[in-house]
């Protein structure tokens, strides 16, 4: 029996849980600006406005800017998972190609920290 919230799965598409509850604000909500996230939320506004920077980066949010304010809209939800899914297939296709072979040793192997 699956007992995974729709938070916890959001977690599995590389969202905190932070995230996960922030994108279920902005799908409910619709555009809105970090400090309405916050209130709504009950949680402070530089968590927030940092969680909605992060999100933005992973393709969870978009950034809209009207005036001088800026709101954020979520990426809707298949959209978000499906880009997530093709960049983990590319990463899975790299790492193939790019694999150290059995006989080499561990010392040889360049560690390049790249996130996505």
């Amino acid at each position: 029996m699956e007992d995974k919230s729709y938070i916890e799965r959001l977690m599995e598409f590389g969202l905190t849980r932070q995230e996960a509850g922030i994108y279920g604000c902005l799908i409910s909500e619709g555009k809105t600006t970090g400090y309405e996230v916050a209130k709504q939320l009950g949680i402070s506004r530089s968590n927030a406005y940092n969680s909605l920077a992060s999100m933005t980066e992973k393709g969870a949010a978009y950034l809209v800017e009207e005036g001088t304010t800026k709101k954020y809209v979520s990426v809707p939800l298949d959209e978000f998972c499906r880009n997530r899914i093709r960049r983990l297939e590319e990463s899975q296709r790299w790492l193939k190609k790019h694999m150290p072979s059995e006989k080499r040793s561990c010392r040889r192997v360049h560690y390049n920290r790249r996130f996505f």
